[in-house]
């Protein structure tokens, strides 16, 4: 279909004279963008379909899978397990409707209404919104893969364990109240012990001896 549709319109349209400004950032488009039923053929059902289609499919799953969470036999593995398909799928569904949508009412509303429909927009932002979900799809994809598929890609596994653990170290500051400035420097360590045995030695007698 697609194929066919631009071999007609690239190689067998009869072209007329079309005038560039190449002094602008947007110096025109291909004669046949000026066909109205064309345009809004490509925007709808090239355009805004596709990314509908998967709107709708990722919503059913995901409408899916929390109806299934309030079934007894759904553990905590599990749900943990399609929290992070839903936010996944929820990711790819934002991302899909900011590439598409814009684009489509804009494109409409220029070919059946004013020509210069927020046309600063769209040729300033608009025309590069179709990259977003080719570029955050796979990033939502890589940040909620399971542990188990995440340990055999060797980058995400890397930049995984190097991520620093906040709560061990909130853990270790909350036992240890020395360790809240400094915690790794070995000189307050030796200064604490220092610290002990110079008051050992300094004590009283009667001290000493509940201490032997």
């Amino acid at each position: 279909y697609l194929p066919c549709l631009h071999l007609y319109f690239i190689v067998f349209f009869p072209y007329g004279n079309t005038t560039f400004d190449f002094s602008k950032e947007w110096c025109g488009g291909p004669q046949f963008l000026l066909i109205r039923f064309y345009v809004a053929w490509d925007t709808l059902f090239d355009t805004f379909s596709p990314a509908a289609i998967t709107v709708l499919f990722n919503l059913i799953i995901i409408i899916k899978v929390i109806f299934f969470k309030k079934l007894p036999a759904n553990t905590i593995t599990k749900w943990k397990k399609n929290r992070r398909m839903i936010l996944q799928l929820t990711g790819i569904c934002c991302s899909q409707l900011i590439g598409s949508v814009p684009y489509t009412i804009v494109t409409l509303g220029e070919v059946y209404g004013s020509p210069t429909f927020a046309l600063d927009i769209y040729t300033q932002a608009l025309i590069y919104t179709f990259y977003i979900p080719s570029l955050f799809s796979p990033l939502f994809a890589m940040v909620t893969l399971p542990k188990d598929i995440r340990d055999k890609v060797p980058l995400i596994s890397r930049c995984w364990k190097n991520r620093p653990d906040t709560t061990n170290v909130l853990q270790r500051m909350s036992v240890d109240p020395s360790t809240r400035d400094h915690p790794r420097n070995p000189t307050n360590r030796n200064r604490s012990i220092f610290s002990k045995i110079r008051s050992y030695r300094t004590a009283p007698a009667p001290f000493l001896e509940t201490q032997t």
